[in-house]
């Protein structure tokens, strides 16, 4: 019996690496180590000549295995290793290739012999079988959801909790509107910029102690507010330090959940949109009732212990490859068999704490190299336009409706029809994307158009009641489907193993959002002192969205085009 391993990718940065274990007999015929011609599978260099250049074996009756993966093994051919080391369980006429996501050290999977048995079971007697190692779309992914769902139930309802949590406080510092606005906005700033470190930070510790101690920052520096006696203190404690735990924490959940699930990512991302809804409607009046019973100061340290569950929650993050079930390829849509790029968790530090942030700042720089794909930037810029304009149109909400002759009240009750359908409608549509069948990009559009006719409807119906609730509850499905389709869009469009780095940049280009948008829609209120005008400039970027899909063809196009032609 031959076992051969074969490393590919970039060693040195661990960029794309992936381990590829391939055990066969020794009667199996061998090809030309400095071959480029893999024969009878003509579909596997089509249009990408050099895609298995001096690879020859690793392709070898295996055409679907980096199809559609350009860059799997694309110029490394130095990167090729011998590995004597045998399995006497497995049969010699059987050909099985393992894979994982490594950095720096090598990782190998272990699988074991009772699954190997099963799946080989179902093969129906097939000598040459090939398995791969898949997402478990189920099993302990489901724990994983689990945590997810725990960490965004906690997490994101500090935003809209921020005024109720610390209303008294700031009265008491003597905060004026515009400290206020400022210790809101580079929090919510500070959330979305900083995710961008969650992967390459990950990379160096794992993804599960990344969300733990995301969790812990944050619970702390909740904690730590309530001893807050000035502004600047408040600013550094929630806008900075909460802000950045909560990046930690949230920014590790869907990206686990999407390497973790395949048909069912729909599924499991309706628990995360779930979690977030579901916070936000149960927090608010949680936190009324601590402040009556314990007071400000009382309820402000015990929604920091709240928030500490989220560390339970990220301990559920195992390794995707402890995980993994190995399915044989004839079993597998090529369409569907995309690398699962994971963290390693058992990284070996070397070179001392500098080598270690050069390689965070390398990997941050890196992933926002993905913006050169111009789909990529296209659903960046759709996730910004789209989040900051529904965003902004929601806190102006209640102060049109006081303008407008309503009571504070009503406004409650229509932010409440608001969230109820957008819940709804999140977890509904998150559902319905795993049917194979699901038209995404087609709904996606539907829900900005909805979001975009129901802002601008809302203008001139802000003085009725029923009505306007009518058209407010229509602008919280349009809402529930783009927020509950995002993520899942980011995955169709760049693929899973990019959606790490596309999560990041897109959570990036959120927080310029919220640096840009929000002040100019600032501006146009104060010069036109009409919310109407504001909200019809937000329905207009909203409506940029649109045009944005319209464009997505043509990008993903370019980019096939620019990968084939510098392959």
């Amino acid at each position: 019996m031959h076992v051969e391993r074969k490393i590919v990718g970039d060693c040195n940065h661990g960029e794309g690496i992936d381990e590829v274990i391939i055990i066969e007999s020794d009667e199996t015929e061998k090809l030309n180590e400095k071959g480029h011609k893999v024969e009878n599978n003509p579909r596997l260099v089509e249009n990408n000549p050099r895609l298995v250049e001096n690879n020859p074996r690793l392709a070898e009756n295996n055409p679907g295995l980096v199809e559609n993966n350009l860059k799997l093994v694309e110029n490394n051919p130095g990167l090729v290793e011998n590995d004597t080391s045998g399995n006497a369980n497995v049969d010699e006429r059987d050909k099985l290739i393992f894979q994982s996501d490594t950095n720096h050290d090598i990782n190998i999977q272990t699988i074991h012999q009772t699954d190997l048995d099963n799946t080989k079971d179902n093969c129906n007697g097939d000598n040459n079988v090939v398995i791969v190692l898949v997402a478990p779309d189920g099993g302990w992914g489901w724990m994983v959801t689990v945590g997810c769902f725990m960490i965004s139930m906690l997490l994101p309802m500090l935003g809209p909790c921020f005024g109720i949590l610390y209303s008294e406080l700031l009265i008491d510092l003597g905060a004026s509107s515009l400290s206020v606005a400022w210790i809101f906005n580079l929090f919510m700033v500070m959330w979305k910029l900083t995710t961008i470190f969650t992967s390459p930070i990950g990379k160096e510790v794992g993804v599960r102690m990344v969300a733990i101690l995301g969790g812990l920052i944050s619970a702390l520096a909740i904690m730590l507010t309530a001893f807050a006696n000035s502004v600047i203190s408040l600013l550094l404690c929630f806008s900075v330090v909460a802000g950045f735990g909560s990046s930690l924490a949230m920014g590790s959940c869907f990206p686990t959940l999407a390497i973790y699930f395949n048909k069912r990512r729909g599924l499991a991302n309706a628990f995360l949109m779930a979690g977030i809804s579901i916070g936000q409607l149960v927090n608010a009046p949680l936190i009324r009732y601590l402040q009556e019973e314990y007071g400000n100061f009382g309820a402000i340290l015990i929604v920091g212990a709240i928030i500490l569950h989220t560390c339970v929650g990220a301990a559920l993050f195992q390794p995707v490859q402890w995980h993994l079930k190995p399915v044989p390829m004839n079993e597998i849509d090529p369409n569907e068999l995309n690398p699962v790029t994971t963290t390693r968790t058992d990284f070996k530090h070397s070179g001392g704490l500098f080598n270690t942030l050069g390689r965070i700042v390398t990997g941050t720089i890196r992933d926002l190299q993905i913006l050169k794909q111009r789909r990529a930037l296209l659903i960046a810029l759709i996730g910004a336009f789209s989040l900051n304009s529904h965003f902004n149109f929601i806190v102006m909400v209640p102060f049109a409706l006081q303008d407008a002759g309503h009571s504070l009240s009503w406004a409650a009750w229509v932010l409440s029809a608001t969230a109820l359908t957008n819940t709804l409608s999140r977890i509904l549509v998150s559902i319905m994307a795993d049917h194979p069948r699901f038209p995404l990009r087609a709904v996606y559009v539907f829900g900005i158009i909805t979001i975009t006719l129901s802002i601008i409807g809302w203008t001139f119906l802000m003085k009725e009641t029923w009505p306007g609730m009518v058209v407010m509850a229509m602008f919280g499905c349009g809402v529930g489907i783009v927020m509950g389709l995002h993520n899942l869009a980011m995955v169709h469009i760049v693929g899973v193993a990019n959606i790490k780095a596309m999560y990041a940049v897109n959570n990036v280009m959120v927080g310029l959002g919220f640096i840009i948008i929000g002040p100019l829609v600032g501006m146009v209120r104060d010069m036109t002192e009409s919310y109407a005008v504001s909200m019809c400039v937000l329905a207009g970027v909203m409506s940029v969205c649109v045009l944005l899909w319209c464009l997505m063809p043509a990008a993903v196009a370019r980019d096939i085009r620019n990968a084939t032609s510098n392959s």
